[in-house]
């Protein structure tokens, strides 16, 4: 894409849904030098077999539902698949983040915590939807029309987290 397009390589992020939300974190495990954020959306986090080792600190949103069924907000062990919590925790510890949280969001049924002490001007932060499923936050036709009754757009959330930041 860089040799065929004008690419800022400054500004490349990276995001997935459910099990795209899995590609999309062993994406920045192993590309972490090539992007400059992370955003996941009810992700799919399953146990890798050589580990995540970033080369250094990433930018990281996690946007989750506790009612999820397909990618459970505690886990799935049967199935390998990692709680959202043990996943925001290895992400605090790649990106050397203090333990200091700030509630920075709280509607409704949503409540944004977010780590904003970590390594080179990294944060993780994370969205909880008490109530939410699998789903896109925000993703109905009415949500596209800018009529919407959902407390937060996962689309806007991300884009206004990622314009923050650029390697």
């Amino acid at each position: 894409l860089e040799k065929n397009y004008c690419v800022d390589t400054h500004r490349v992020y990276v995001t997935g849904y459910s099990i795209g939300g899995g590609m999309a974190y062993r994406v920045a495990c192993n590309l972490s030098t090539q992007i400059a954020g992370l955003a996941t959306v009810e992700g799919a986090f399953y146990t890798a077999p050589d580990g995540c080792h970033p080369a250094h600190p990433v930018p990281v949103l996690e946007i989750h539902g506790q009612a999820d069924r397909y990618a459970p907000y505690t886990g799935n062990p049967t199935m390998l698949m990692e709680a959202v919590q043990p996943y925001l925790n290895s992400w605090l510890g790649w990106d050397q983040c203090s333990s200091a949280t700030q509630i920075f969001f709280q509607k409704d049924d949503v409540t944004g915590i977010e780590w904003p002490h970590c390594a080179d001007g990294s944060v993780v932060a994370h969205y909880i939807i008490s109530d939410g499923g699998h789903t896109w936050a925000g993703a109905t036709p009415e949500a596209f029309l800018g009529n919407t009754t959902h407390t937060i757009s996962a689309n806007v959330v991300i884009w206004n987290f990622f314009k923050q930041f650029s390697s």
